[in-house]
């Protein structure tokens, strides 16, 4: 069942599970260390330089630009992923209309909790006509507690060739992941605020992906990658990973795409696919 990152197990759970202690590492160190973990095993992290400006590096840090195209985001993407770096970690990737000044950020922490939601859940998705007679996506998208069912909106569909996408720069949520991650890691790099996709919106899309072919209507093709199995697995060892100051802490969300954005870098280095844009092996 799908979890919130922040509502993950804490220490506590893993009483009797084996620690790895690993001091001041390298990031080289730190992704092998996570990769190679044991199912009956935690990752304790001490003294962690590389680390230390989490909450800094979510709320100012370099994310990957993806220049704005025409139409076809899928055949710009893979491109782009492939420039991620291990030592330049990103804390997610990013779009821009140029007409408009706004911008899409996409943590990848989102890819991944997006995808858990889609599994976890069934999701229901409409399509209706917007303004212009356009083709737009809404999704009730269950909460983790399933006691609600937050509102997602996507618009609008439009056509490249003889398929849909989604446009790229127009989501909307109802849930509070937006203004949970804006109270605390805002970016002021820029004059308009930026448009925050979060786990909800991805999972309505994927859901709006399988649904719209059942239909009998062209399908829409991807716009959020899906993460391979290894790096699935690699996210659910993150889930064992501890830090150590004072007490041992989960990672925080701005820790977690940290070490996500600089793993698929390594992945990259080791010409190993890491995210690949075409890979819905998951879903």
């Amino acid at each position: 069942m799908y979890l919130k990152w922040s509502d993950y197990p804490g220490i506590s759970k893993y009483d009797g599970y084996e620690e790895i202690v690993i001091r001041s590492p390298d990031i080289d160190t730190l992704i092998e260390s996570v990769e190679n973990l044991d199912e009956n095993q935690i990752l304790v992290i001490e003294t962690h330089e590389i680390l230390n400006d989490s909450r800094e590096f979510m709320k100012r840090g370099p994310e990957l630009k993806i220049q704005n195209t025409i139409g076809s985001p899928w055949k710009v993407f893979p491109r782009y992923f492939r420039n991620l770096k291990i030592n330049r970690p990103k804390r997610g990737y990013k779009w821009k209309n140029k007409r408009t000044e706004s911008s899409v950020f996409v943590p990848f922490s989102s890819i991944i909790d997006g995808l858990k939601i889609y599994a976890a859940y069934d999701i229901d998705v409409k399509f209706y006509r917007g303004r212009k007679s356009q083709k737009m996506i809404s999704a009730k998208v269950p909460s983790r507690s399933m006691e609600y069912k937050y509102s997602v909106f996507e618009s609008v569909l439009q056509r490249d060739g003889e398929n849909f996408f989604s446009d790229w720069n127009n989501y909307n949520c109802s849930c509070g992941c937006e203004g949970h991650l804006y109270d605390r890691f805002t970016s002021f790099k820029y004059v308009n605020p930026e448009n925050y996709v979060c786990p909800h919106i991805v999972a309505a899309y994927h859901a709006a992906m399988k649904k719209l072919p059942e239909k009998g209507e062209d399908p829409i093709y991807p716009l959020f990658p899906g993460p391979t199995k290894k790096l699935a697995s690699f996210d659910e060892n993150l889930t064992k990973t501890f830090i150590k100051k004072r007490y041992k802490k989960r990672l925080t969300i701005g820790e977690r795409n940290f070490i996500i954005s600089s793993y698929l870098g390594y992945l990259n280095e080791k010409r190993i696919d890491g995210l690949s844009f075409f890979d819905n092996s998951l879903l």
